[in-house]
This record gives structure tokens, C-alpha cells and sequence, in this order.
């Protein structure tokens, strides 16, 4: 395991949120619409296990 990755998940969850966190920087998306999204992409991987 790499430093600085908690969860053996963690380098996904990151790439879940990534283009969200992007979309906003970039004005394309509203920030609660962006989080919304990544939360509910975030939810669904971590209750795959």
C-alpha cells in the first residue's frame, strides 16, 4: 500500500471524485450538484465492499 491511501479503496474513490471536483473548477458543474454526484458514485463503490 502506497502511502497516504487509507482504504484499499482509495485510489478509486478518488478517481469517483476527481472529475467532479474538476467539473466545478472548470464551471461546468454547481458545487452542490458536483458533490451530490460524488457522493452518490462514492456510496454505491463503498457498498460493494
Amino acid at each position: 500500500m502506497r502511502p497516504g491511501v487509507l482504504s484499499p479503496q482509495g485510489r478509486a474513490l478518488m478517481d469517483l471524485i476527481k472529475p467532479h471536483l474538476q467539473a466545478v473548477l472548470l464551471g461546468k458543474a454547481q458545487p452542490q450538484q458536483a458533490l451530490d454526484a460524488a457522493a452518490s458514485e462514492v456510496n454505491a463503490l463503498l457498498a460493494r465492499g
